[in-house]
């Protein structure tokens, strides 16, 4: 059953929205003035450097507002799923929409090419790099690209759902607009 929301409830979660959006174009428009005025080359500098500044900018783009966020609302990260309870159940779970493009990738390049993070522009140099430089900015990509991408995508979906309820369980505004929020 749907509950309605207060409008102090309503006004709490556009605020946070408000703040996660205005923290990510901030540092959007950051990382293009050093690019683009101040020509900053991040080629000539080395592969770590490289990737510890890219994932200070992911982290910048997709958690820091929802730091921020919790912070200010003294929220854990546990508050949106953060849990041992269940993990292996989760992990399985988060797993299988991924499976169509597994499948996918196996049939067109004749067996698994499929790996993590290849989207990810640093990821084949740091993958080919050696020991400790890929460690480490593995270490980095998954903590930038991955937790805090994943999880900044929980909280908006989270407060979509808390804004705009729907009786739907698998039907409902946070994924939607997560989906639009991706692409």
């Amino acid at each position: 059953m749907m509950e309605a929301v207060s409008k102090k409830d309503k006004r709490k979660y556009i605020f946070d929205l408000v703040v996660i959006g205005i923290v990510s174009a901030t540092i959007l428009l950051i990382y293009g003035f050093l690019l683009l005025f101040l020509k900053i080359d991040l080629a000539d500098m080395p592969l770590l450097l490289q990737v510890l500044i890219g994932s200070f900018m992911e982290y910048g783009l997709m958690g820091l507002g929802i730091t921020i966020v919790c912070i200010y609302r003294k929220e854990s990260f546990c508050t949106f799923g953060l849990k041992n309870d269940k993990l292996l159940l989760t992990i399985g779970l988060s797993i299988l929409p991924c499976l169509p493009e597994l499948f996918k990738t196996m049939i067109k390049n004749s067996g698994i090419t499929y790996f993590p993070f290849q989207g990810v522009n640093y990821t084949k140099h740091v993958l080919s790099s050696g020991f400790p430089v890929n460690v480490i900015g593995m270490v980095l990509i998954i903590m930038s690209w991955g937790f805090f991408e994943g999880f900044t995508y929980t909280v908006i979906w989270d407060r979509i759902n808390k804004l705009l309820p729907s009786k739907y369980t698998f039907l409902n505004w946070g994924p939607l607009s997560v989906v639009f929020y991706v692409y």
